[in-house]
């Protein structure tokens, strides 16, 4: 198995294998520790080669996408909870997991292993907690969908000074355009909480331990934090360059520093506009796991590559876009015209079939809220409503052709969404 997935840290793989056999969190914790040499050793041989593992070149036509920020799901950048932490997994398998053709993890397990330390509780169950949000998307990391890169890059000293310089400019010019967004308020336990405003999507709070008596300025706060977004953002995009993908991330900030760095600005209003019919609502997809999205992919393969073209054309837009309105909503209503004429079609089919099935309807979120930047433009994220009400048919062995057509048109990859989740239903 680990020699199947080069792109997965053997850690993963190996912990994924052993942890659901353990009934209990000591049992879980004992088994961690009792692997700790193999853990260390498979790491150390991993780490050397994902640094020097050349990434793939860039392929025409294949939809890669980096993610950033909280969906990053090893970051650290979101909420700490598990069960936050469980729904962000499960939001990529829904999302990404199922329009991108490869999804692009840092690996910040396997560096833990390489210097693991003493055993402590608390260092045994972050690592627990690391493998249960990624075992979410284990049928997609089997499936050569999910990759891992290596979060260290080889560089020499000066591109180093010249890539660090960059980030101090511009963190000096966002904080004065993003400081407003920033508000420290004192918690009923005499600590603070640090709000983000609109710098992210959802806003996020910091709060500290009890007992502070005096409260920070908010450039303490606001300076050091856009500048490590920043500087993640660029880190991220440098990969995204290298494979000709894609950046998603529900920074702002990180969205903005990216559109300085490319000589464009961008105040808080423009980064607002952009987000406008940004949610991307699918039926029945909200429902379905990580394996069922594996099942997707495979039943509706003839139908995503249009979809996917139809989104990038979708989330690509002009410098214009930066002083006008979005340009997405043309092509979404392209996509709202086609997803009916697939519903019509169908229906016709479904008629004269020799077996009738009463369609259910239904309309369900996906919910990705993210931002991107792809081939030196801005994405405004996976965006654009897509209310579409799809029919499940049963057709006759003669209708093969016209099927066929419509098997590739992108609104039969919800057709299969709704047919997979129906079928779990029945089981």
């Amino acid at each position: 198995m680990i020699e199947d997935l080069p792109n997965v840290p053997p850690a993963l793989i190996m912990l994924a294998s052993e942890l659901p056999n353990c009934a209990t969190l000591k049992a879980m914790r004992d088994r961690i520790k009792g692997m700790l040499r193999d853990l260390r050793d498979q790491s150390e041989v991993f780490e050397i080669e994902n640094v020097n593992r050349s990434v793939d070149s860039k392929s025409v036509g294949r939809f890669e996408v980096h993610l950033h920020g909280p969906m990053d799901l090893l970051s650290g950048a979101g909420c700490s909870e598990t069960a936050c932490r469980f729904a962000a997994a499960d939001r990529v398998a829904r999302s990404v997991g199922l329009i991108a053709d490869r999804v692009w993890l840092t690996d910040l397990l396997t560096e833990k292993f390489v210097d693991f330390g003493r055993p402590t509780n608390a260092k045994l169950d972050d690592v627990l907690v690391d493998v249960l949000v990624l075992a979410r998307l284990m049928p997609l990391i089997r499936a050569g969908v999910v990759k891992f890169r290596s979060p260290w890059v080889m560089t020499c000293q000066s591109c180093k000074s010249q890539f660090e310089h960059h980030v101090d400019v511009i963190t000096r010019d966002l904080f004065e355009k993003f400081r407003s967004e920033f508000r420290i308020e004192r918690t009923e336990e005499r600590g603070y909480a640090a709000y983000m405003g609109n710098c992210t999507d959802p806003t996020m709070v910091f709060r500290s331990g009890p007992g502070v008596k005096r409260l920070p300025s908010v450039h303490r706060i606001a300076e050091p934090w856009i500048h490590r977004e920043i500087r993640s953002t660029m880190w991220t995009a440098r990969e995204a360059a290298m494979t000709g993908g894609a950046i998603l991330s529900n920074s702002r900030v990180g969205l903005a520093g990216l559109i300085k760095m490319d000589g464009r600005a961008a105040d808080m209003n423009s980064l607002l506009l952009l987000e406008r019919e940004r949610s991307l609502t699918v039926p029945w997809v909200n429902e379905l796991d990580a394996s069922q999205i594996v099942e997707l992919r495979s039943e509706a393969s003839r139908a995503l590559p249009l979809l996917r073209e139809k989104l990038c054309r979708v989330l690509t837009v002009s410098d214009a876009a930066l002083v006008s309105s979005t340009p997405s909503s043309g092509l979404m209503e392209d996509l709202r015209e086609q997803a009916v004429e697939v519903r019509s079609e169908l229906e016709e089919k479904r008629k004269s079939a020799s077996r009738f099935w009463k369609g259910t309807y239904g309309i369900l979120g996906l919910g990705l809220s993210a931002y991107g930047v792809m081939a030196d433009q801005m994405l405004p994220g996976v965006g654009g409503l897509l209310p579409v009400i799809q029919l499940l048919i049963n057709h006759k062995a003669g209708h093969e052709s016209d099927v066929a057509k419509l098997t590739s048109k992108p609104g039969y990859v919800l057709v299969k969404a709704q047919e997979i989740l129906s079928h779990a239903d029945e089981r």
